[in-house]
């Protein structure tokens, strides 16, 4: 997970450590980060669509067998 964490503070997250004990790191997206979640959102609502079509198409398909 550290590993993933450390690539998207490259642009994606920013990452604060706080000079508490133990130490505290706090991560906040950036900017682009924030208009990624959008992109993210707009894939969500597509897999959900495909989702549903390909149910939908599994049900007709039943019934038409008579499965």
């Amino acid at each position: 997970m550290t590993v993933i964490l450390r690539h998207l503070e490259h642009g994606i997250i920013d990452r604060q450590v706080r000079p508490t004990f133990p130490v505290t790191v706090e991560y906040s997206l950036t900017e682009q980060g924030r208009q990624f979640g959008h992109v993210l959102n707009e894939m969500h609502k597509w897999g959900q669509s495909w989702k549903r079509q390909r149910l939908s198409m599994d049900k007709d398909k039943d019934l038409s067998t008579g499965g």
